[in-house]
């Protein structure tokens, strides 16, 4: 997909997508029932949500997220559609980025503090153009 092929009106620009792996929820289906479910994709062991929310309702959803994650070794993250915003959600803490890497560097140091392995620490996708499913 690429930026010319997204509709001309700008509502999008008003939502978020949220990546949440739903092992690593103690009710996963709580957030599909307050969120819209745009896709998922499974693995052998693990199913991986895509939820969309609105500017209004993501204090509410990050909230909702730190709730219900069952440990520091989980994270989720939330992003725009031009990866301007970048939001990445620990248990104990929330960290506010963009989707260029440099300013990621707080959210992998406390991602590894919390003894997640580097190469899952990537905040894939980040903008809604990189999404593949």
């Amino acid at each position: 997909m690429s930026w010319k092929s997204l509709p001309k009106k700008l509502p999008w620009k008003k939502f978020y997508h949220a990546i949440v792996v739903d092992n690593s929820l103690r009710e996963p289906g709580l957030l599909k029932r307050h969120f819209r479910l745009l896709s998922s994709k499974k693995g052998e062991e693990w199913t991986m949500s895509k939820l969309e929310v609105s500017e209004r309702e993501l204090e509410s959803l990050i909230e909702e997220i730190q709730d219900n994650l069952i440990s520091d070794h989980w994270y989720c993250h939330l992003y725009n559609w031009d990866g301007s915003k970048l939001i990445v959600i620990f248990k104990n803490a929330v960290f506010r980025c963009t989707a260029n890497p440099n300013s990621w560097t707080p959210a992998l140091a406390h991602g590894m503090d919390m003894d997640i392995p580097t190469e899952q620490l990537d905040f894939e996708p980040h903008r809604f153009t990189d999404e593949d499913f």
